[in-house]
This record gives structure tokens, sequence and C-alpha cells, in this order.
């Protein structure tokens, strides 16, 4: 052997136990032979530990990436899982019951609300088709729950086969016996699906029932009501023309006495007579109101646009032509309409604005006022004096027949004109009420539109 060559050394096996020979990773080899390729082989140590803190720091770096994103999924994750643990509570908590079916109508979901509605719990309804709570009607011959299910197959085939949304009514069995009137709301789900909605109707059923027979007996109560007030009418009628003629001839004979006779009585006689006179000429007014009244119940209410300001000035130029005489501060103001009867609402204004001019009589500087204003969103229209006024506990007494709140000496009248506003007003559905102070004026308010009077 050379000089300076070095020596291999030898080492001689160690008695006992073999050495165990190193397990190297298959991937930590291929890691490494790709890292060598890489570097290319590179027999500088320095280019070499160059290049290794490079590729550790870009390690590190894709590392923290790693980490970062991995967080990211995470809270992701968290938020899926929150989302859908809401849409689970919507969705088992909903007022309605959600199932999902097959084109077979096997049930492959059901809400909790859906369960509960056939009293089963959800696990057990999973799987098992929805034909078996169908209602059978043991009690006839024929099969009702086969016509049921022969209606569901009809309806899910239509959806299906449409792919569109169809309804359904059903009755369906819970699981103790007792039934219920149901809805189905059904559309087309994914992959041969339909997902339908299910409402207990029950209640609904029953309340529009009650309605139609309250319905019909409101319908019976109305002829019923019509008939009777076709009789009244009638009988009004009736009795009304038949006393025109003996007042007639009570009055013509009371005169045929006063012309006559009036040398042959005394002061007291023709004082008599002169009452006799009057009073038939009242009696003949209260009939004409009766007249007038009745046919105010039969005449349709028939709407249009009415110019209010222009009726009250029309009613007040007549007012002041049959009393010229009289000085009256009247305030129309212009343009004040209504949709109402025109000649209906004349009568109104008639008869309110005259009772105004009357019950001012007796007052200096007499002043009526015609107004409006909006309460709840509808018009309310006044007639204001400052006449006499009344007692108002007595408001309400006033639109009764023939109820007077003043003498006939004070201030004559029939008693009806008021009671033919109010059913007037009636007819349009609406409302009218009085506010007053007896020496300080009254005021009365219109509504056409179904106001509430004021507190």
């Amino acid at each position: 052997m050379k000089s300076g060559t070095p020596q291999r050394k030898t080492t001689k096996p160690k008695t006992g136990k073999p050495a165990k020979k190193k397990v190297v990773d298959p991937l930590r080899k291929r890691a490494e032979a790709l890292l060598r390729k890489r570097l290319g082989r590179e027999k500088s140590k320095g280019l070499f530990d160059q290049e290794m803190q490079r590729l550790i720091h870009e390690l590190k770096t894709h590392q923290i990436e790693l980490e970062i994103q991995n967080e990211e999924l995470r809270d992701a994750q968290t938020a899926l899982l929150d989302a859908n643990e809401r849409y689970r509570d919507l969705y088992d908590f909903a007022p309605a019951g959600y199932f999902t079916f097959d084109g077979r109508g096997i049930i492959l979901d059901v809400n909790l609300t859906g369960a509960s509605m056939l009293g089963v719990e959800r696990r057990y309804l999973l799987g098992r088709t929805f034909m078996l709570h169908l209602k059978r009607d043991l009690k006839v011959k024929r099969d009702l729950k086969r016509d049921y299910m022969d209606f569901f197959n009809a309806h899910i085939h239509e959806v299906l086969k449409s792919g569109e949304r169809r309804l359904c009514e059903l009755e369906l069995t819970r699981r103790n016996g007792t039934t219920f009137l149901a809805v189905l709301e059904s559309v087309p789900g994914a992959v041969h699906t339909v997902r339908t909605a299910i409402s207990d109707i029950t209640e609904r059923k029953r309340a529009e029932t009650e309605v139609l027979k309250l319905g019909e007996t409101m319908a019976a109560r109305n002829l019923e009501i019509e008939e009777k007030n076709r009789d009244l009418e009638a009988f009004m009628y009736s009795f009304s023309h038949d006393l025109r003629a003996p007042l007639r001839h009570i009055s013509e004979f009371a005169r045929i006495l006063g012309e006559d006779y009036r040398e042959r009585l005394d002061d007291r006689g023709r004082d008599y007579l002169q009452r006799i006179r009057r009073g038939t000429e009242k009696m003949s007014l209260l009939i004409d109101g009766l007249l007038n009244l009745s046919k105010i119940l039969r005449q349709e209410v028939n709407r249009m646009r009415v110019d209010l300001s222009k009726l009250c000035a029309s009613i007040v130029f007549d007012l002041r032509a049959a009393d010229p005489g009289r000085t009256v501060e009247m305030i129309v103001p212009e343009g004040i309409t209504a949709h109402a009867d025109l000649r209906l609402t004349e009568i109104i204004l008639s008869n309110l604005l005259g009772n105004a001019w009357k019950f001012t009589s007796k007052t200096e500087a007499a002043r009526i006022e015609f107004g409006s204003f909006q309460k709840s969103g509808s018009s309310v229209y006044y007639i204001k004096d400052n006449g006499t006024g009344f007692d108002r506990n007595y408001a309400d007494k006033m639109f009764l027949p023939f109820q007077r709140l003043h003498s006939e000496k004070e201030f004559p009248g029939t008693g009806i004109g008021l009671t033919i506003v109010e059913r007037i007003v009636h007819r349009h559905g609406g409302r009218v009420w009085a506010e007053a102070e007896v020496d300080k004026g009254a005021t009365f308010f219109i509504s056409l539109e179904g106001v509430q009077a004021r507190d």
C-alpha cells in the first residue's frame, strides 16, 4: 500500500443483536431527489446553503398561507353550519308542513310541523308512503281512501308533468284517527321529486261555512225586513191617503161655518173654528211628512259628485225670497263637494238650513255657517247657527219622528224633518249628530262615509 493514501478503517462487527437498517420514507426519498434535481447538484456549499435558505423561507411562507386558509375555511364552515342550523329551524318550525315526495308519493323529507300535523315522529315517516294518511271512511261502502289515493297520485303526476305549481285539497288522517282538511301546494323539486307545503284549513273551512250560513240567515232576514217595510210603507201610504179625505171635509166644513154662521158665533166659537182649521192643516202637514219619509225609504241612492256649496246658495236664495224682511249673515264657502245622491242631499240641506233659519228668527245679528273638515280621512260637513239652541241631553231624541224640543207657539213645525235627514244619511252609510247649548246656537254634523261622531 502506497504511503499518503488514507487507509480504510475496518470495524469488526459487534457480537450480540444485529444492527437495524435505517428505513427511509419513499416520499422523503422522492422529495430529496427532486430537491437535488432542482439544485442541479451544485458543488458549491455556499450556493447550496443560500438556495436552502430561500426554499425554507418559501416553505414557511406557504405554511402560513395554508394556516390562514385553514382558519378561513374553519370560519366559513362554522358560518355554514350556523346558517344551516338556522335554516333547519325555520324549516322545522314553519307554520306549514313541508314534505318532499318522490314520484310514487314516498316521503323523502318532512319538517317537524308536518310530522306534528300527522301525529307521527319524523323518523317513522321517512321512506313511507304518504297515502297511509289519506282519509278512509269505513261507514260507507265506497272506498274513499282509494278516491283520495287516485286524486293524490294525479296531483303528483300533474306537478311533475307540467313543471308548474299546483293546488289540491284532501282530507287527511292523524295517527289517533282524527281527520282534518288540508290544502296541498306543490312545486317540482330536484331529480323527479315534488316539494309540497301542507296547511290545515279545517278552521278556515268551518268559518267559511258559518259565514255562508250567516249570509243565508241574513238574506232571509233581509227579505223578511224588506217585506215588512213594504207592508209598512203600504200601510203608511194607505193610512195617510185615507186620512186626507176626512181632514179635507173637516177643514171645509169649518171654513163654511166660519163664513156662513160668523154672525151667530161669539168670539169663543170663532176661536174654536180657527183651532179646528189649524189642527187640520197641521195634520195635513204631518201626513205629507209621512208620505215623504215613505218615498225616501223606497228611493235608490245614486251617488255622483255634488256641489254642496251651490246647493246651499240656492236654498239660501229661496229662504231670503220667502222672508225678505230678515237680515241673516250667511257663510257658504265655494268648492265644497260630496259623493252623494243629488236629490237626497238637497233634502238634507233644505231641512237643516231651514231649521237654522227658523231657530235664529229671534236672534239679533243672526249668523248661519256651512262648512266642512276632515276626520279620520273622511269629509264631515256642518251647519252652524247662533240661534236658540237646545239642551244637549236631548240631542238624540230630536231625530225621532214627531219629537220636538220647542213648543209649537215658539217655532212651528211637524217634527219629521230631522227624522228624514237621519234616514237619508243612513241610506248613504253615514251618520248625523248635533252639538248645542241653550241660547248659544246649534251645530249639526253630517258624514256620508261612515265617520264616527265626536267624543
